[in-house]
């Protein structure tokens, strides 16, 4: 009795040490935050029309992400709006390296957001050493043709309507009240006011990219250029884009675009390309199902974004090559294979066109688990 328990004792000890001697895996590496900015009329959640990035946050999370989606001023302008953008992503990083030891932000944004960014990496130079790298989608870089088409109303018109709806929705989040700065939102995002801003702040000193949307025919190539190639379908123009695709195209001519921005207008820094997309799709709760099954779907488009934009926080721009076969499938279109990755693209510069041309005519161009 006495060998068969030292046996067993022999057995447990061998079994032990061969346990000690293999090396647990590495825990997983903290992530970065994911900061969502909305666009002009943007929140983060509104009672009757629920989350403006749709389920795209609860999916990263599950990945293990911290996401933080902002509901700055409705209306307001790109500078004020991208200031308080600035301080906040500085004191998130700074909280996020004090809990983790990591301290960058990664920024995905929709519309006026985009601008917002650019606004903030500009007035706040510091911003820059927390900010890995950063994603627009149909943001208006060189201007919109719908402060334009704002141009042929009164403004006492156009502004009562805006700071009704500034004000609605600061009341439905229960934010406290801000002012509504319907002139100076409309100046900042106008061909005009791009144009000098571009002028001024050419390059955001963070890696930069972008991806533009087109509701109806690609009518001026907008699409072309990107890293992969134009959407294979076409997104059917929504109702509530009509009046806006008609009015633009009465007032600025006809132009590719996603019903608010001229598609041309959505390219800054590295251009990826094009998803069939009005200018709402991009928040999901304004998608049928059955376009989202047969046209386009936010969701896992946005999710592998994310993931894009985390590899290239750790390993730099070339870091988006892996993922340009599922973004290119998620946006409907196909890679060519000469993209190998995205080094060829124009960098972030001034669009050599001008102001109002830039809607008839496009500039030349982690390990995290699947789904």
């Amino acid at each position: 009795m006495k060998n068969l328990v030292c046996v067993v004792a022999a057995g447990v000890w061998i079994m032990c040490s061969s346990a000690a001697a293999t090396p647990l895996p590495p825990a997983p590496a903290p992530l970065p935050v994911v900061v969502f900015q909305p666009g002009i009329l943007g929140f983060a959640h509104l009672d009757g029309l629920g989350d403006y990035w749709g389920e795209v946050p609860a999916r990263l999370r599950r990945l293990g992400f911290v996401v933080v989606e902002r509901a700055p001023a409705p209306v307001s302008s790109p500078a004020v709006r991208g200031v308080e953008l600035a301080h906040d992503i500085i004191a998130i990083a700074r909280e996020h390296s004090e809990n983790t030891g990591v301290d960058s932000v990664i920024v995905v944004a929709h519309s006026q957001g985009g601008v917002d960014v650019r606004h903030a990496l500009a007035l706040v130079p510091e911003l820059r050493q927390h900010v890995g790298a950063v994603a627009t989608v149909a943001s208006p870089h060189h201007g919109s043709s719908m402060t334009d088409v704002a141009d042929v109303f009164p403004d006492g018109l156009v502004d009562g309507v805006l700071a009704g709806i500034h004000w609605t929705f600061e009341k439905n989040q229960g934010v406290p009240a801000r002012p509504a700065m319907a002139r100076e939102a409309l100046a900042g995002l106008s061909s005009t006011g791009m144009t000098a801003f571009n002028a001024a702040h050419p390059d955001p000193g963070v890696p930069f990219f972008s991806v533009g949307g087109v509701t109806g025919d690609d009518v001026d190539s907008a699409c072309d250029g990107g890293v992969w190639g134009a959407p294979e379908v076409v997104d059917v123009v929504a109702p509530t884009a009509l009046w806006n695709l008609w009015s633009q195209r009465l007032v600025v001519g006809e132009h590719s675009t996603d019903g608010v921005v001229p598609t041309a207008s959505m390219r800054f820094g590295s251009f990826l390309g094009c998803v069939p997309a009005d200018h709402g799709d991009w928040m999901g709760w304004v998608s049928h199902p059955l376009e989202e099954e047969l046209v386009w779907s936010p969701t896992p488009f946005l999710v592998e974004l994310v993931k894009a934009l985390n590899d290239v926080n750790i390993h730099g721009e070339r870091a988006m090559t892996a993922h340009l076969p599922a973004l290119a499938r998620y946006a409907r279109a196909s890679l060519p294979p000469t993209a190998s990755h995205v080094a060829h693209v124009r960098k972030p510069g001034v669009s050599p066109v001008a102001p109002h041309d830039v809607a008839r005519r496009a500039p030349p161009g982690s390990a995290l688990p699947a789904k």
